[in-house]
């Protein structure tokens, strides 16, 4: 199924399963702003769960749509990942948004960046190119959210 078939899957999502995908996300996934260099750089934002068992990722194309790619590496067993680009990982980050626990402000990192994918004339492209602005704001995003993701146990504040 094509990614941009993803609405009528949503639609029949459950409470339980937006709670499930986001435990899901906080635990086995990652989301991601990506640069792409080259002729017409563009910034494109994704979700992925990857697992050994195969059942967890399938489960999620099954429910959400999105894609399935199997990840080989000599030193790990295989994987499958599940992915969601774009406008459909934006709406499952805003759907599992309340759900979050670990990832709630890399999702509200990611949902931020996508609203720059909405504003008139900031696609970007060779036809099209973005304004200054709008890459400074896209780059400064990217770091944030990379900047979280390195967090560690040692900078969390310790619940008594």
């Amino acid at each position: 199924m094509s990614q941009l078939n993803w609405t009528e899957k949503t639609s029949k999502a459950t409470q339980m399963d937006w709670v499930r995908l986001a435990a899901f996300i906080d635990g086995e996934g990652s989301i991601v702003i990506s640069h792409y260099e080259g002729k017409g750089a563009s910034d494109s934002l994704s979700i992925q769960i990857a697992n050994t068992d195969p059942r967890l990722p399938e489960w999620c194309h099954a429910s959400f749509g999105g894609y399935l790619t199997k990840c080989r590496n000599r030193k790990w067993r295989p994987l499958l990942a599940w992915h969601a680009r774009g406008e459909l990982a934006a709406f499952l980050l805003r759907e599992c948004l309340p759900f979050l626990l670990l990832k709630k402000e890399q999702a509200e990192i990611a949902l931020t960046f996508q609203t720059t994918k909405k504003r008139r004339g900031n696609w970007g492209g060779t036809r099209f190119p973005l304004s200054q602005d709008v890459l400074q704001e896209r780059e400064q995003l990217r770091i944030e959210l990379k900047r979280l993701k390195r967090v560690t146990m040692v900078d969390l504040p310790i619940i008594q």
